[in-house]
């Protein structure tokens, strides 16, 4: 992350997430875990800001798994009710 702040240091969206990185920490870091297209982003961020690399990958595994089981959970769900119209 910390080397890849020269990429993308320009970019309004980044300006935006370091604000909210920098105000709210490891809260900003878990919802953006759960959205699935800002994740790379974020974590950029918390590289260039030097966010601990513990309370980082902690918080992001939190947030995938939450991610990940909303997902198992949906398909899982939607199998069921899509099932008695194949047959």
């Amino acid at each position: 992350g910390y080397s890849g702040r020269g990429v993308i240091e320009r970019v309004k969206l980044y300006n935006r997430l370091e604000e909210w990185v920098r105000k709210w920490g490891a809260i900003a870091i878990f919802i953006f875990a759960i959205v699935p297209l800002f994740f790379d982003l974020v974590g950029i961020v918390a590289g260039a800001l030097r966010f601990p690399l513990w309370k980082f990958v902690l918080v992001c595994w939190l947030g995938r798994t939450l991610l990940y089981v909303g997902f198992i959970l949906a398909a899982a769900w939607g199998w069921e009710v899509a099932f008695p119209y194949f047959g």
